[in-house]
């Protein structure tokens, strides 16, 4: 038999002050794997994410984040841990009735800045390596915020058909 456990305790500390057992802690410490908390893998949100949207969807039922919801997500500071992500990305994933998950299908908690925090000014740019292929989709993203998610005047702002919008989101 295997038992595989998760706990935010630490465990020898609390063999230590007698709140768990010792003979048990020796009975499941077999193979320890220590992952540290989200707060501190920021590199790993959008990932984290990704995966939680679209966890065991089919391809056809898949969602994407905007930019905006990706910053959101990443600029969070994550005082649980990574249950409260996946209960977050799936809530936005319900409360997005397109293929899009804006930044207001977070939670208030995630949108929120902290006090004395800047924001940058919108059309301010500054250069990163990025290939075509994701600028494209972020330009895509950010034209569908900046219209509500209105596909239709999307489309025709950017030069394109409603079809072939729908085909570069998914």
């Amino acid at each position: 038999m295997r038992l595989i456990a998760s706990t935010t305790k630490d465990l020898k500390e609390q063999v230590i002050d007698g709140s768990f057992r010792e003979d048990l802690l020796y009975r499941i410490n077999t193979a320890v794997v220590d992952v540290p908390p989200v707060r501190d893998r920021g590199e790993d949100i959008e990932l984290l994410s990704y995966y939680f949207l679209n966890k065991n969807k089919p391809r056809e039922c898949q969602k994407s984040f905007s930019p905006g919801a990706l910053v959101a997500l990443q600029e969070y500071v994550w005082p649980s841990n990574i249950r409260e992500l996946q209960n977050i990305v799936e809530r936005a994933y319900i409360l997005a009735d397109g293929m899009i998950v804006e930044k207001r299908h977070l939670t208030d908690r995630v949108m929120a800045k902290e006090e004395g925090q800047q924001e940058t000014a919108k059309n301010e740019y500054s250069f990163k390596e990025i290939p075509l292929g994701e600028l494209e989709k972020i330009h895509i993203c950010n034209t569908l915020n900046h219209l509500d998610g209105n596909k239709t005047k999307t489309a025709k702002l950017l030069g394109i058909t409603v079809k072939t919008l729908y085909n570069k989101l998914h």
